[in-house]
């Protein structure tokens, strides 16, 4: 369960998982960089990260590419909806976001 709350306190981390649970199909790396608009190494690093936690299966596609799923969509976007409300964790991305200026 650490490496689980461990990987939400990232929020790419997070914008990551979301697509995957809301994909049902999986994705690959190229596709989740587009679709979190982060460079493809830093999502390869944040499905590692969720692979590692048991959140994302990783699986091979027929064209030989690394296919990412979540296993239990519904349950994973309840997780991070409330996670997401969580007031301390809307006060660490904003310092965050700051930060980053």
């Amino acid at each position: 369960m650490r490496k689980v709350y461990a990987t939400f306190q990232n929020k790419t981390a997070r914008k990551v998982l979301r697509a995957l649970a809301q994909s049902g199909d999986g994705m690959t790396s190229g596709d989740l960089a587009k679709s979190v608009g982060r460079p493809r190494s830093t999502t390869s690093e944040c499905v590692a990260g969720l692979v590692e936690a048991s959140l994302v299966n990783r699986s091979l596609a027929v064209d030989g590419q690394c296919l990412y799923k979540v296993g239990e969509p519904g349950r994973v976007l309840q997780l991070l909806n409330g996670f997401e409300r969580n007031l301390l964790t809307v006060a660490t991305d904003n310092f965050v976001e700051l930060w980053d200026l």
